[in-house]
């Protein structure tokens, strides 16, 4: 077969973005993709508006997965540096997914015994919400967090941090300064990592064999058999696999051993990993749990375009709900989005969206209040900010982290009872 031609492309800045995600696989290398699922243009999800009348450039949003290995991947339209140098997540903002953290430390800590003698590092520790469950039982801990504005927010709160990028540099910088940690942990990191190679090249640099990683993600089975569309954002590079992962740890000298699911970001499968021929940990069940994710993998048929049209018709019957639910025009009610997510972004551009589409957008991330969600340029509000105006008009919502459905529901019928809430989860769920 004749090798293809790499199309050079630019960000807006002049940056060499290459072919990855579209004319070759990040993970394997491989030239064998095909479209799983196109959602039209998009901008930068997690870029907010600093007044209404600014305009975003707007990027093709298309899934596209590797034939060879699995992963699900996006092209490359800015670099990482433009995406996440000033970022408005925060993860403390969520009382469920501290909470499943406090409790992700807890389990660690007993499990490996962990003592004032070793380290856990964390990369993308943005605000440092997990890593101060270690810090509180005398661990020693560090960040990687590439957001500078982040990452101060972390080392304000007393949690070490190096704003950076995490890969083989900085690995064998940290390494040369004798840093040894025992537990390395990367959560819902993987997916915004343009350059895997490199990434998973430095896990290995700096791991040991007494050194367990733990790694989690959603799986690109996710959006296939749940029809997660929205998590497919330009900020999210990559979409793995048990396949995919297992595939590329071991060009590496890492081995996945074992996966556990779990509920967050709408479910996601927590993998472990260690150096070939490292330490062994008894996690019987957790090796069952990977064994039968492949071969659900397998029997779902990821990698064939084929089996991506069931998935298709299913999105396309969600998009025409919520297009038809915020296409309800009622001069006496306001509509209302909880939540500036990513989520939200991809939503309004799927559906063309216009201005105005929502009216308000609540939410509690001190980085996003004041500024003006994409796509519909609707005013960011607090909770309390939106409930100290609120009039005796009529209001309906559409969550749009619908994962977060059931604590924003109970936080928005403390403050309008019998309100009418709208996400694509119960859309996704009708007929099912």
């Amino acid at each position: 077969m004749a090798r293809l031609v790499p199309r050079i492309i630019f960000s807006a800045k002049g940056v060499w973005m290459g072919a990855r995600g579209i004319l070759q696989c990040r993970a394997c290398d491989s030239e064998n993709l095909f479209i799983a699922i196109s959602l039209g243009n998009s901008p930068l999800a997690n870029r907010l508006l600093e007044n209404k009348d600014s305009e975003l450039p707007s990027y093709p949003l298309v899934l596209r997965i590797c034939s060879e290995c699995s992963l699900g991947q996006l092209g490359e339209f800015q670099s990482p540096e433009e995406i996440f140098s000033d970022y408005p997540y925060l993860s403390s903002t969520s009382q469920t997914w501290l909470d499943s953290n406090q409790k992700f430390a807890s389990e660690l800590i007993k499990t490996l015994n962990l003592t004032n003698e070793d380290l856990v590092l964390e990369i993308a520790s943005n605000d440092g919400y997990l890593l101060k469950f270690f810090k509180e039982s005398g661990i020693s801990v560090l960040g990687v967090e590439p957001a500078k504005n982040v990452a101060k927010i972390a080392t304000d709160f007393g949690i070490p941090t190096i704003a950076t990028f995490f890969g083989l540099p900085l690995a064998k910088e940290l390494s040369e300064r004798k840093f040894n940690p025992r537990l390395i942990v990367a959560k819902n990191v993987i997916a915004h990592v343009p350059d895997l190679q490199d990434f998973v090249s430095g896990l290995s640099e700096l791991s040991s064999a007494e050194t367990l990683l733990v790694i989690e993600a959603p799986t690109i089975s996710q959006i296939m058999t749940e029809h997660q569309f929205d998590t497919i954002y330009h900020e999210h590079f990559s979409y793995v696999s048990a396949l995919s992962l297992g595939k590329l740890f071991s060009r590496f000298g890492l081995e996945i051993f074992g996966a556990e699911k779990v509920d967050t970001h709408g479910g996601s499968v927590r993998f472990l990993a260690k150096k070939i021929g490292g330490r062994a940990y008894p996690s019987v069940n957790q090796h069952q749990t990977l064994q039968k994710l492949l071969l659900s993998e397998g029997s779902l048929a990821i990698n064939e375009e084929l089996a991506w049209t069931a998935t298709r018709e299913k999105i396309n019957s969600i998009l025409i709900d919520a297009k038809e639910w915020l296409d309800i025009e009622n001069p006496e009610i306001t509509t209302v989005a909880y939540g500036a997510a990513a989520k939200g972004v991809t939503l309004l551009a799927a559906i063309e969206a216009g201005e105005n589409a929502i009216h308000l957008v609540i939410d509690n991330s001190s980085g996003k209040i004041g500024k003006y969600f994409p796509i519909s340029k609707s005013r960011i509000l607090s909770e309390q900010d939106f409930i100290r105006q609120m009039s005796e008009g009529k209001y309906r919502y559409i969550i749009f982290p619908w994962n977060l459905i059931e604590e924003l529901s109970l936080r928005i019928r403390e403050f309008d009872p019998g309100a009418e809430i709208f996400s694509i989860l119960s859309s996704n769920q009708k007929g099912m």
